[in-house]
């Protein structure tokens, strides 16, 4: 079996296994959203759900089907349908959403920075981020769609890289001046990111030390990784727009086809981070989460995922859904 095959059907049935995760855990919130899990913290992982599932769907025209596709394989016949030739314009709209939702992603995970900063820095923010959820939103959306006009205004088509012998999608409006657009907004918002959860870290440290309860760290954790992985994504970003616009190396195609390797698998990284960070560290979705699942796999997952001592409140728990 061809490299690029097999690394495609791995990635997807990872891909697969971690949406089924992620939907379950997005059902379990939205069921209990207005008991358990009714912080806006919550209503990020909501939104985070819809903003990487619609991702990944676009991503397959976008950027994993051309790139895992050699130019003698199966697919290469639709690819070269759609060259700098004979393009079409609607290849442009998934083209623009791909960069739509690289800007959402980060636009999100900011979101999960800022709010973890706002609640630990400032006294009842938890109110203010319920009442004004729906302008995170709008900014959410709104900022991608306007910095992605050029890309809808010019023609998108599928070229051929010679390093790997696949397929890439590019733009008469130029990869270089995508970049130059994408990468200023990426490091922005990653050096605000640092600065919050700096900022919260010496915060709950203050906290501690003076004797005051502090707010729940573990969702400080998760925003920290978050941006741990938008950090690693910047960088590949950044070093995307130096190479395509000053080409520093000598063999600058060699490393801007190891850059676009890479990018997808820290993609999904990014996406799946949250989800994953939120489950092992609350207890409370946990308990929820198992209590989804069929009854074959209940005591299984209490044995793995809930720790012994929470018996009491897993059973308590399972009483009160029950009745």
């Amino acid at each position: 079996m061809d490299f690029f095959v097999l690394m495609f059907l791995v990635t997807l049935i990872y891909q697969i296994v971690g949406f089924v995760f992620y939907f379950v855990i997005a059902y379990v919130v939205w069921k209990f959203r207005k008991t358990v899990f009714s912080s806006s913290f919550f209503h990020l992982i909501l939104l985070g759900f819809i903003l990487n599932f619609t991702t990944f769907l676009n991503s397959f025209l976008s950027l994993r089907l051309p790139m895992f596709t050699k130019t003698t394989g199966f697919l290469a016949p639709f690819f070269l349908q759609f060259t700098k030739e004979h393009s079409q314009k609607w290849l442009c709209i998934p083209h623009a959403l791909h960069f739509a939702f690289a800007y959402g992603q980060y636009n999100f995970n900011f979101g999960v920075c800022l709010n973890r900063w706002t609640i630990i820095k400032f006294n009842n923010f938890e109110t203010c981020w319920k009442a004004y959820f729906w302008v995170f939103i709008v900014v959410t959306i709104g900022i991608p769609a306007a910095l992605v006009i050029p890309i809808l205004l010019n023609t998108s088509y599928y070229s051929q890289n010679t390093y790997w012998n696949t397929f890439y999608i590019d733009s008469t409006f130029g990869r270089e001046n995508i970049y130059m657009i994408l990468t200023p907004y990426l490091t922005v918002v990653t050096g605000v990111n640092v600065y919050m959860n700096i900022s919260s870290y010496r915060k709950m440290i203050k906290l501690a030390n003076s004797g005051f309860s502090v707010p729940d760290k573990r969702f400080l954790v998760i925003s920290f990784y978050v941006f741990t992985v938008d950090m690693f994504l910047t960088t590949l970003s950044v070093a995307n727009c130096t190479i395509l616009n000053f080409q520093p190396f000598i063999d600058n195609l060699t490393v801007l086809s190891w850059i676009a390797f890479c990018t997808p698998f820290a993609s999904d990284a990014l996406t799946f981070c949250s989800p994953l960070l939120t489950f092992t560290m609350c207890h409370s979705l946990r308990v929820k989460f198992i209590e989804c699942l069929p009854s074959c796999l209940r005591q299984v997952g209490y044995r793995f995922c809930v720790r012994t001592s929470d018996s009491y409140t897993v059973s308590s728990v399972s009483h009160q859904v029950q009745n």
